[in-house]
């Protein structure tokens, strides 16, 4: 229970104790640069993910993060089991990233205002003129060079078989021509999913694959991608 404890008291100290930070990157940084806001932004957020994910005991292996590219943005694909698979994705992509979430999370106070300062896109999944605008933003952040993770499943998986792939979310890859890195997460579930209101230290892998390049596909290979991904993460969690 003190591992829950720790992660708990550090989200909420994070998200009250540091307003005047956020008041800051609002208003100071973003009126001299908006580039500085991001850059600070992810700055803070990236570390109290990482001390978030240390009091919980997690423990990471991340094999083939040599694959993603330096020089460009790149749409994280990963497989989805868990709430850490957020401060995973998060504290290991390369260089800003944003992430596409769900629109419930602003019933949790400053937390979406914190989102908006590290390019994070929240989707409402029953107005799809929202989501599409949310989807094109999305776009517009890799073609500024920002990647996104999108969780494709939608929502978390509670078994071992992957949900289908919902195909818009490969939407931000082929609009900005950035490559596609599917990601697999193996035991992000065993920290506190099977074990709530506890959390458990754990060995997580994390595994990301080969760049799969989408621009100039033809539409019937854009409408395979979701299915292609899908099957790459499966094999590359067995």
């Amino acid at each position: 229970m003190i591992r829950a404890i720790l992660t708990v008291f550090a989200a909420v100290f994070f998200l009250i104790g540091c307003c005047p930070l956020l008041f800051l990157e609002r208003g100071i940084f973003k009126e001299i640069s908006q580039s500085l806001m991001y850059r600070t932004s992810h700055f803070l957020v990236r570390g109290v993910f990482k001390v978030m994910l240390f009091f919980s005991g997690v423990k990471t292996t991340v094999v083939g993060l040599e694959k993603v590219p330096d020089d460009r943005a790149v749409l994280y694909i990963p497989n989805h089991r868990s709430y850490y698979d957020i401060f995973l994705m998060f504290t290991l992509a390369k260089g800003q990233c944003g992430i596409v979430g769900k629109d419930s999370i602003r019933v949790v106070p400053f937390l979406a205002p914190w989102m908006d300062c590290v390019h994070c896109l929240l989707l409402d999944r029953d107005n799809p003129r929202q989501g599409f605008r949310v989807i094109l933003q999305g776009a517009k952040f890799m073609e500024e060079g920002v990647s996104m993770v999108i969780f494709p499943e939608g929502h978390r998986s509670k078994t071992d078989d992957l949900l289908p792939f919902k195909a818009g979310s490969f939407v931000m890859a082929t609009k900005s021509g950035c490559p596609i890195i599917p990601v697999a997460i193996k035991g992000s579930d065993e920290i506190f999913e099977k074990h709530v209101p506890f959390v458990r230290s754990t060995h997580v892998t994390v595994t990301f694959g080969d760049p799969i390049e989408t621009a100039g596909l033809t539409k019937a290979e854009q409408n395979a991608l979701p299915d292609q991904v899908r099957d790459i993460i499966k094999g590359m969690l067995s």
